[in-house]
């Protein structure tokens, strides 16, 4: 695993797809989610241990924001099969870009289950819907209830683009037909045609979600 990641995988497309094909945090699975929590803490404890400006304790967040880009521009290839200099996962605590194919529930599932007390200087987890999800008023019941559910059993901060794909993309290609475009970005709003490019493929590169 070390020869290939410092070969980028070059040659190792065997290894690849195997890591390619593994379990990933944000499906709802116990094991891989308690991989996450279980480096959370292990984090959060170690800074707590040292004090900082006044004899604060340091606190950890879950916040990465727009940092991924460029932080990613710096990072090698990692063990779950990002290639060096993509960009690392979105938000904070959003599970990596494409990757939380089991749905919008089992994404907000598996966020829940982290030990968020220990991200106590806050944590983002950005979501993307079709506006066709919400077209009507019980598929806007369903939505809240998502939402309920996900902070009752220990969520905390989430926010939401509600645009395809598609409307994105146009965007891309004809900006002078989307000036008035405002989307989510990671605790801010920002109009899409105005956003660096990188951040604009960042945006589209989180899964849709279709259905509730």
């Amino acid at each position: 695993m070390v020869d290939a990641l410092d070969k980028n995988f070059g040659g190792e497309e065997k290894i690849l797809h195997l890591i390619k094909t593994t379990p990933k945090f944000g499906n709802d699975i116990d094991y891989v989610d308690s991989i996450v929590n279980e480096v959370l803490v292990n984090v959060s404890d170690e800074f707590s241990k040292y004090e900082g400006f006044g004899g604060l304790r340091y606190t950890v967040a879950g916040g990465s924001v727009i940092a991924n880009l460029p932080l990613g521009k710096a990072t090698g290839a990692l063990p779950d099969g990002r290639l060096a200099g993509l960009p690392l996962s979105e938000g904070g605590i959003s599970p990596y870009q494409g990757r939380n194919i089991s749905g919008p529930t089992a994404t907000m599932k598996s966020v829940a289950k982290l030990d968020l007390i220990k991200a106590s200087g806050g944590n983002v987890l950005n979501m993307r819907f079709s506006p066709d999800s919400l077209s009507n008023e019980t598929k806007l019941k369903k939505f809240a209830l998502m939402i309920r559910n996900f902070c009752e059993t220990g969520g905390d901060l989430v926010q939401f683009n509600i645009i395809d794909t598609a409307t994105l993309l146009d965007a891309q290609k004809h900006p002078e037909n989307y000036r008035d475009l405002l989307v989510r970005v990671a605790t801010y709003s920002a109009y899409f045609v105005d956003l660096p490019v990188e951040q604009q493929n960042d945006i589209i590169a989180r899964i849709e979600f279709g259905k509730i």
